[in-house]
Parts: structure tokens; sequence; C-alpha cells
């Protein structure tokens, strides 16, 4: 039987959420794709960018992040291929948006 996604819901401050998006706007610059699998990630890290964009339209002190259970595997593996330990605050950052999606381990993002 398939396993359903659920959804991933990562809550940030607007000064997060303006990092991350900075982040992500100097990775999309920077990240080349060399093959299939990271054309798959930088669309991905397209579509991030959009939603966060997006979400700071809004103007306020706290967001909420919606990811499905894919966006949240895509996350993970989109951090661990970019390269950002030079950027302690964005490792920092990273570190603790993974830390909120793997409490959602893998027996609750697929039931």
């Amino acid at each position: 039987m398939a396993k359903r996604l659920k959804q991933v819901k990562i809550r940030i401050i607007r000064e997060r959420l303006e990092a991350l998006y900075s982040i992500c706007d100097d990775m999309l610059q920077e990240f080349k794709p060399e093959n299939e699998t990271e054309h798959l990630m930088r669309e991905y890290l397209k579509e991030l960018h959009h939603q966060l964009y997006k979400k700071m339209a809004l103007n306020q002190s706290m967001y909420t992040l919606h990811m499905s259970g894919t966006e949240a595997v895509a996350f993970r593996q989109l951090w661990n291929v970019l390269c950002i330990k030079n950027d302690k605050y964005a490792a920092i950052l990273v570190r603790s948006i993974l830390g909120q999606i793997d409490r959602y381990n893998e027996e609750q993002i697929f039931s």
C-alpha cells in the first residue's frame, strides 16, 4: 500500500525568513547543476526562493513554512549538496530548520 506524505510545518521569525531568502538568492546565482538530480534540486531551490518571497510580502513577525514530505526531503538534500559551512549564521539557520523537520520523523511524515 502506498504511503501518503504529510505536511511539515516550520515556524520561523521574520529575521530568519529574510536570511533564508538571502541565502537562497545567493545560492541560486552560484549553484550550477551538473546532472539531472542537481537540476531538480535547483528547481526546488527556485520554488523555495519564490515561496519565501511571497511570505515576506505578508509583513508578519512569525511565519509558518509548509512543506510536503517530499519538499522536506528535497530541503535536506539541497542543503547537503550546497556548501554553507563558511557562513556560520546560514549553517545555524539551516540546521535549525532541519531540526524542525527531523521532529517529523519518518513515521510521522509517511503514514
